[in-house]
Order: structure tokens, then sequence, then C-alpha cells
């Protein structure tokens, strides 16, 4: 006890040094030494040796039955076990192991056993500990729009129906994203959000979207609703769309524009992909409005192709000939495209004088807001410049007007 004492209170020390030889006078000196000295009690126990080990992991890598409800249960907020008892532990970036700390100690071959050098530090060979998992390159015809994503990648025809094969059909996964909701017993629960078009290149497409835990199984729901719910776009000369239009769903909106054989297409890379799997090769799409929601934009651009007017509906609804002229054609020659019925005629109650604009009236009595590409020019911001715009503002669209009134007779 006098030993214990003496590692609490070490100012005592130097007078309990001298007390080596046992006598009777160095009895009494320890006794009363030791009525001046007070018992502090201690306590060798923690809360990390009270515990068990399994019980001390539970604490970090589980959650209670509310917190559960709550969704504290997923896998970013609770830490998983690890087995810090292994052999072969590494030790820093460089993934070093130490003989005899960190590493265990192998007999020699040799009969006499000798203890390898504690500063010895040797390399963990990256075969024995972990093992190389070899990434395949994909080729560039099976790569999505970055990278190694599902969204623009193929995933081939959809599943037969009732016998029939979809020979010629192609999927495309649009967009995919994480979505959750939550429940009362098991918190938040994720799952995959995947957007598929069908199409064959011929006037067919189909969009739909699935939810699946996994995504490769929502990727085959998707495409085989898709491929039950197909829709027929006209097309001119099987490259381009009958004419202008523009469309509207919630808050996206994409302007589309009829071109020419060769022009390839020019428009976001959702309407791209629909393009390919419709089967038009030409065309030049702009999108307004909310560009991140993609399903938006997919039934923005089907609806418009939808609502096309073909060019006999247009003859018969204005009760007159629809004329096209190329510059492909010697000195633009005029080529008749449809000529109104007869019953169509005495019908419409179109009049030319009226004013008549015939890309207004594809678009719907809507006009693009298209601003040209302009250079950075220095001189914008002097304050002279400004002052020659702000004079000439009031006489911006007087010498189109004019024409068009002289055009019209008016």
């Amino acid at each position: 006890m006098a030993a214990s004492m003496l590692r609490l209170i070490p100012s005592v020390c130097k007078k309990a040094v001298i007390l080596s030889k046992p006598s009777a006078t160095n009895v009494q000196n320890v006794q009363c030494l030791l009525h001046k000295l007070t018992i502090q009690p201690v306590r060798y126990g923690s809360f990390f040796n009270r515990k068990s080990q399994r019980q001390l992991w539970d604490s970090i890598t589980s959650v209670s039955s509310q917190g559960r409800k709550r969704g504290r249960a997923s896998r970013n907020k609770l830490r998983q076990a690890e087995n810090l008892s292994k052999t072969s532990h590494e030790i820093g970036g460089a993934k070093m192991v130490f003989p005899g700390l960190t590493k265990r100690i192998e007999q020699p071959s040799e009969e006499r056993f000798s203890l390898p050098r504690m500063y010895q530090v040797e390399e963990v060979p990256e075969a024995r500990d972990k093992k190389k998992i070899r990434k395949f390159k994909k080729r560039a015809f099976e790569r999505g729009y970055s990278g190694r994503s599902n969204p623009g990648r193929k995933f081939g025809p959809p599943d037969p129906v009732d016998g029939y094969t979809f020979d010629g059909f192609e999927s495309v996964v649009l967009q995919a994203k994480r979505v959750s909701h939550t429940t009362a017993t098991q918190g938040k629960v994720y799952q995959g959000w995947l957007l598929v078009a069908v199409g064959n290149g011929k006037g067919l497409i189909g969009l739909q979207y699935a939810k699946n835990p996994l995504g490769f199984k929502a990727i085959v729901t998707a495409k085989n609703k898709a491929s039950k719910h197909l829709l027929h776009v006209d097309l001119l000369d099987n490259h381009t769309i009958m004419h202008n239009f523009t469309e509207k769903y919630h808050h996206s909106t994409v302007i589309c524009f009829q071109k020419y054989e060769g022009y390839g297409l020019v428009c976001h890379r959702v309407i791209k992909s629909l393009c390919e799997l419709i089967g038009i090769k030409d065309i030049y799409v702009r999108v307004e409005g909310n560009k991140s929601n993609k399903l938006a934009i997919c039934r923005a651009f089907i609806n418009g192709l939808l609502k096309q007017k073909s060019h006999q509906d247009m003859a018969n609804e204005t009760g007159h000939h629809i004329v096209e002229y190329s510059c492909d054609r010697y000195s633009q020659y005029p080529k008749v495209l449809a000529s109104p019925d007869p019953e169509a005629k005495e019908v419409a109650t179109f009049k030319k004088d009226q004013g008549f604009n015939y890309e207004h009236w594809c678009m719907g009595n809507k006009i693009p807001n298209i601003k040209p590409r302009t250079k950075h020019l220095f001189f914008r911001n002097f304050q002279s410049y400004k002052k020659k715009q702000f004079i000439q503002y009031k006489f911006r669209n007087q010498i189109p007007a004019k024409l068009k009134r002289k055009a019209l007779n008016l």
C-alpha cells in the first residue's frame, strides 16, 4: 500500500527513499508519515474497458428504431465495422508494414529462430492485398453523353410482345437520376429513375420512364413500356420536319427549323437522340426556358412533331397553293407542293391581303427572338455610341415596315 501511495503523491518520495533499512526508529518514522498521507481513490477502468468490442462497434454502426424511422440509417451516415486485428494492416498512403507491429512475424526456414529488426520496412505487394480490377475500355459508340454513365447509351431493342419481335428498333437512355421516398418503417428509400426512348428510324417513337432500385431493371421496364406506346411522325423527304414550329411544355420551349439536306443535327443532345430514333437527319432546334428538365424537353419536341400539318392540310385550310422556292433549282423555279380541294376553296376564309406571313402562320403567330452572334465591339461602352443608339431607337423598324406596306399595297 505504501508503494501505491508513493506513486500517487510524489512529494513524499524523497523522504521515503531514506527508509531502506528496517529498524525501530525507521518504522516509527513511517507510521508518522502515513498519518500525514491522504488516500485518494483511483479508478483504473473507463468506458472503453467496461464494454465489449461488439458493444462499442454497435454504438457507431447501428441506429435505434426511432432513428431508423427518421431516416438516420442511411448508408452514408453509419460507419462500417473494421477488422483492426488483421495481419496486413496498411499504414500511410505508401502501404507500408512493420514486422511485429502490423505484420505477423513469420518463422524463417532455418532451424534457429531469429527476430527481424523492428526498424525494417517492407512494401506491401498489391497483388497479395488487393486484386486489381481491370476496367475494359468502351468504344466510342458504346459510351454515353459523359463517360461510362447510362444517359446516351443504347440498350438494344425491346423484348418481344406476343411473338412480335421489334426488329430494327433501338432504345436510348435519355436521363438517369436517383429519387427517394420516406416510409414510416424504413425511412428514406432510394431507387433509380430512368427516361428511355425507343424508335426504329422510320418515323416511330416511344417515350417512357420507370423506377426501380436496380438500374438495369428500370431500363428494361421503361423500354418495354415505350414499345407499347409508339407514335408516328410525318417527315419531309425522310430527312427533315414538314415546317418550322414552336412548342412549349411546362417551362421548356423548343423552336424547330426545317433545314436542307446535309445540314445535320444542330440541337440539344437529348433531342439529337430522339431525332436519330425517329429518322430526322437535318434540323436546327433551339431550347429556351428550363433546360434541366429532360422529360419536359422531350415531350415539347414530340408534341410539336405530332401537331405538324401536311402540305395538303395547309392548302385546304388557306385555300391557296403551297409553292416551294428552292435555291437548288435553276433560277429558283417554283415547285407546287399541294393544291386546295374545290370544296375547301369555298369554305376557306383566308385572304392574302390580310398580311399573311408563312413563317408566322407555322409558328402560331409567335416570332422567335433569335439574336445574331456578333463579335465583341470595344466601342459599345462609349457614351457617344449609347447616345446614338438612343436617338435611333424610335426609327428601328421603319424601313422594313415601309417595304412590307409597299409589297401589300397598303
